[in-house]
């Protein structure tokens, strides 16, 4: 990876070069999950766009909004859990950014934490940040303290992530059922959307 050491060197070719190769290490951070992540995601925020009078003019930014929220949720999660599974993805998954030498441990880090950052910030924009903060504590600990490995711990976690999901309702007011999610071909990762699809709504973003 490139790193920016000065302003004389800062040329827009550099920055470009910059952009890219950030671009790419996201992608390969990501790559593996957005299946499980942004594209259920997406699909609750059509779904909760579909479930009120369908506004075509607010879907573009709804598609905007929701792809941007659900694709830092989808690299908090994974960066960390890379971070976590560095030595097993040696073996397994040697193409990830960490084991293939393309990002050191302090460079995904730094990463995990701008992600994290922007991650929240999205989240009080749309008026979701209680859940926002409160997924980044549950992928904390899973990933971090490894309690995802405690049969016990995982239990309740699973729980949060589950009230995350299924909230209470839809800005109108209309319930989820979240039986009907897992009849969905494509299911989260780890699945707190429905409150976060309310703020979307609710703000028309």
């Amino acid at each position: 990876m490139h790193i920016l050491t000065g302003i004389p060197a800062a040329t827009p070719s550099r920055w470009l070069d910059v952009l890219r190769s950030e671009i790419t290490l996201y992608w390969k951070f990501n790559r593996y999950d957005i299946s499980a992540t942004v594209m259920p995601g997406m699909l609750f925020v059509l779904a909760a766009w579909h479930s009120q009078n369908p506004d075509w003019a607010a879907l573009p930014g709804l598609i905007v909004w929701g792809t941007i929220y659900f694709w830092l949720y989808c690299t908090t999660f994974c960066i960390s859990n890379q971070l976590a599974g560095e030595v097993e993805d040696r073996l397994n998954k040697p193409d990830r950014p960490l084991p293939s030498g393309l990002v050191s441990r302090r460079g995904a880090f730094v990463r995990w934490i701008i992600a994290m950052v922007l991650f929240a910030a999205v989240g009080w924009w749309l008026g979701v940040l209680e859940w926002t903060l409160l997924w980044q504590v549950t992928l904390t600990l899973h990933n971090f303290a490894q309690l995802a490995r405690h049969y016990l711990v995982q239990e309740p976690l699973d729980g949060i992530w589950g009230d995350c999901a299924t909230g209470r309702s839809l800005a109108d007011g209309t319930a989820i059922d979240p039986r009907s999610v897992e009849l969905a071909p494509c299911t989260c990762h780890h699945p707190a959307v429905a409150r976060i699809i309310a703020g979307l709504a609710r703000y028309g973003r």
